[in-house]
């Protein structure tokens, strides 16, 4: 079986200089060897041009879209590409820093992409309902202090997938990258955790 594996990448810098995307290249270089038949597609965050939930978007969901102007319809296009192309996959990788205790800012335009009602998920009498099935998620997360999963990003990460109906998320956390004592050894032990877990991923 063939599965399509969406990465998301969140970091600005490289991965010369990022220990997030260092732990990611570590993940997929692994998992390759172990899929070499699956298709991987990557996602910048802070390099494609995702849309953002704002003034202009909100304008866009409120016109008939026989009255959408072409740069509006662009805008559509644009922010519905992304949730399709989540819906598509059989596995997602978020590979993000712990930025004062959340995610970067452009995370969460790509979250929001996928968050839409009536394709993620529904409103119903009795609450929303998730309404994606059969997705694995893996998150990798270099933090400078020890949050043990504690940190707001997991947290939120938990919660918007569980509420799409996806329950099968893992993390890897680089805890303690900036606390001289611990780095090495916080680097070391997640880069053979993600190494272990590709292997069944």
């Amino acid at each position: 079986m063939v599965n399509k594996v969406l990465v998301i990448k969140s970091h600005p810098l490289s991965a010369k200089e990022s220990t997030t995307l260092q732990l990611l290249n570590v993940f997929l270089d692994e998992y390759r060897k172990n899929n070499p038949n699956d298709k991987v597609e990557f996602v910048d965050t802070f390099i494609d041009d995702i849309p953002q939930i704002d003034a202009n978007m909100f304008k866009i969901w409120n016109t008939n879209k026989d009255e959408l102007t072409e740069e509006q319809k662009t805008n559509l296009i644009k922010w519905n590409k992304y949730v399709e192309q989540f819906l598509n996959s059989d596995k997602i990788i978020l590979a993000n820093p712990l930025h004062n205790l959340s995610f970067p800012a452009p995370f969460k335009h790509w979250m929001d992409s996928i968050m839409q009602a009536g394709k993620t998920f529904k409103y119903t009498e009795n609450g929303p309902v998730g309404l994606v099935n059969g997705k694995k998620v893996l998150h990798l997360q270099s933090n400078g202090s020890i949050w043990s999963g504690k940190d707001l990003a997991t947290m939120y990460i938990d919660n918007a997938f569980k509420f799409m109906n996806i329950n099968d998320i893992t993390h890897i956390y680089i805890d303690g990258k900036d606390i001289p004592s611990l780095q090495d050894k916080a680097i070391e032990d997640a880069f053979a955790k993600a190494k272990e877990i590709a292997k069944s991923f």
